[in-house]
C-alpha cells in the first residue's frame, strides 16, 4: 500500500501536465455525417464517423467499430471508447454509427405473419459488405479488424451476421437481442451452422436484469448453443437495475473490454518480467490493432518504477522507452526515462531525455526546475568522466 501511495503524486503530475491546455478554445465535435446511396437497399443511408484522437497527425491504420442505430448509440459508444483508450483497455478505433430508417425490415432475417414486410437482413448485409465497408476503407486508414454492435432488433441482426456471414466481422457485442423473432429462427440457424465458422471469434452478450424473462431465456439458449471451438471467447453479463433501454451503455463498455482484453499486459509478464516478453507483447498488440495501440500510462509507469525499486534499471529503461514513445508529449515520460538511463550509467542517453523533458516543460507541460537540475547534474557527470 505504501508503494502505491508514493506513486500517486507522480502519476497525478504526469496526467495533469499532459492534459493541461489540451484543445483549449476548440469546439467539441464527436462525428462527421455522411450519406450513401445504396444500390443494395435502394435507400440513401445516413452514417456517422468518429475518428480517434490523433488520427490526422498519424499514419497508423485503425480497427473499425460499427454500431447499429447510430443515432441513438453513437454518443455513449464514443464516450466509452475515449475512457477505454485512455486507460489502455482498447486501441484507438474508428467508430461508425449507422442510421436505419426501417429497423424491422433491415434487421430481421425473415418475414413473419405479424411482420410480412420484414426480412431484409440479407440485403442490409450486402449493403455493409459491398458498399459501406469498401467506402470506409477508401476514405479512412483501416486495418481490417471489425466489430459489430447491435441492440434489440440490432442485436438480432448482429446474431444473423454472426451465424450467416461470420467472415464479415471479427467480434460482436450483442445487447438484449430480439431472438424471439419468428419462433427463435436464429437459434435454429445457429444449430445448423458449421462450428468452424466461429473459430477465434470474440463475443459479448449483455442484457438488463429488468428486461423480460423471455428475452433473457432466449439469449441464454442461443449462447448455450454456441459450439466449443478453438479461440472462441464468449462472455455474457446481466446488469443489475438496468432495463432494455439502459443496458446498451454498460454492455458496450464491458463488451469492448472483453473484445480487446489481449491488449493488457499479462500477470505473468508483470510478475516475471523479461524485456523480450514485454516487447513481443507490445509488438503483437500494435500489429493486431494498429501502431497507435498502447497500454495506459499508469500501466507502463507502475511497472517501470517497480523495476527501478528492484534496481533493474536496464529493464526499467525498456518500459520507460515504450512509455515515452506512446506518451511523447508528457514531460514526465522523458524525465522518468532519463532517471532509468542515469541509474543504468547511460549518461548521454539520460541527458537527451532530460533535455526533452525541459523542452516540453518550457511549453507548460512539466516541472521545469526539477528537469533543469537533472540536466545540470548529468552534464557535470559527463564532463567529470571525460576528464583525464
Amino acid at each position: 500500500m505504501m508503494r502505491i501511495l508514493r506513486l500517486i503524486p507522480a502519476l497525478f503530475i504526469l496526467f495533469s501536465s499532459g492534459f493541461a491546455n489540451a484543445g483549449a478554445g476548440k469546439a467539441l465535435t464527436i462525428a462527421d455525417v455522411f450519406t450513401l446511396d445504396s444500390g443494395e437497399t435502394g435507400e440513401t443511408v445516413t452514417y456517422y464517423v468518429s475518428r480517434p484522437d490523433g488520427y490526422s497527425a498519424s499514419h497508423a491504420e485503425y480497427p473499425v467499430i460499427f454500431v447499429l442505430d447510430g443515432d441513438f448509440n453513437l454518443s455513449h459508444l464514443v464516450g466509452s471508447h475515449e475512457v477505454l483508450v485512455r486507460t489502455g483497455y482498447m486501441p484507438p478505433a474508428i467508430i461508425v454509427g449507422i442510421v436505419s430508417e426501417d429497423r424491422t425490415y433491415h434487421f430481421a432475417p425473415t418475414a413473419s405473419e405479424q411482420y410480412p414486410n420484414a426480412g431484409g437482413a440479407e440485403k442490409f448485409t450486402r449493403f455493409l459488405k459491398r458498399e459501406l465497408i469498401p467506402a470506409l476503407s477508401q476514405r479512412y486508414r483501416t486495418n481490417g479488424h471489425k466489430t459489430l454492435i447491435g441492440h434489440s432488433f440490432g442485436g438480432l441482426f448482429a446474431s444473423y451476421s454472426l451465424v450467416n456471414h461470420p467472415e464479415l466481422f471479427d467480434s460482436y457485442i450483442i445487447v438484449a437481442p430480439a431472438l424471439w423473432w419468428d419462433e427463435e429462427v436464429m437459434l435454429g440457424q445457429l444449430q445448423r451452422t458449421n462450428p468452424e465458422s466461429f473459430i477465434n471469434k470474440r463475443l459479448f452478450f449483455g442484457i438488463g436484469e429488468d428486461d423480460g424473462y423471455g428475452m433473457k431465456q432466449e439469449m441464454r439458449r442461443f449462447i448455450e448453443a454456441m459450439p466449443a471451438v478453438q479461440g472462441l471467447r464468449i462472455e455474457q453479463s446481466q446488469f443489475t437495475n438496468e432495463g432494455h433501454m439502459s443496458a446498451p451503455l454498460l454492455t458496450t463498455y464491458f463488451g469492448l473490454k472483453h473484445i480487446f482484453s489481449d491488449m493488457m499486459l499479462s500477470e505473468e509478464i508483470g510478475k516475471n518480467f523479461t524485456a523480450n516478453a514485454f516487447l513481443q507483447h507490445e509488438k503483437q498488440m500494435r500489429e493486431t490493432y494498429g501502431a497507435e495501440a498502447k497500454q495506459s500510462a499508469e500501466t507502463y509507469v507502475y511497472l517501470a518504477l517497480e523495476l527501478m525499486e528492484q534496481e533493474r534499471y536496464a529493464d526499467a529503461a525498456v518500459v520507460f522507452e515504450r512509455n515515452a514513445q506512446a506518451y511523447n508529449t508528457f514531460a514526465n515520460s522523458w524525465y522518468w526515462l532519463g532517471q532509468a538511463y542515469e541509474k543504468d550509467g547511460r549518461l548521454t542517453d539520460a541527458l537527451s531525455s532530460y533535455e526533452k523533458a525541459v523542452e516540453l516543460a518550457s511549453q507548460g507541460r512539466g516541472t521545469l526546475a526539477t528537469f533543469n537540475d537533472s540536466v545540470k547534474r548529468v552534464r557535470q557527470a559527463i564532463t567529470k568522466n571525460a576528464e583525464p
